[in-house]
């Protein structure tokens, strides 16, 4: 009994220990920025943006291309964390004049 109460204890552990690290990973939001009022439109590289946005808030948001930005906290984990969007879900915001 006490050899499958470890065994057990040892299973417990391993299934937290791939829950807690594919959590961590899901938090990570890498390739997000944050646009706030006052700053110049969104620019990286050879990539310039004119978002048809509110323009008395902020914003997060990921480039896409050509010249484009989707708005929102990209997740490309199974469980997304709360605040993000599935990346596949990301709407793609116009640019103004469009």
């Amino acid at each position: 009994m006490n050899r499958v109460a470890k065994l057990f204890a040892a299973a417990l552990l391993l299934v937290g220990g791939a829950m807690s690290a594919t959590f961590s990973t899901g938090t990570a939001h890498a390739g997000s920025w944050r646009w706030c009022p006052g700053q110049p439109p969104p620019s990286y590289g050879s990539i310039h943006t004119n978002p048809a946005w509110d323009p008395t808030v902020c914003h997060d948001y990921s480039f896409v291309a050509p010249n484009h930005v989707m708005e929102g906290i990209p997740c490309n984990t199974f469980v997304c964390p709360p605040g993000t969007i599935r990346a596949n879900e990301t709407p793609v915001t116009p640019n103004i004049g469009e």
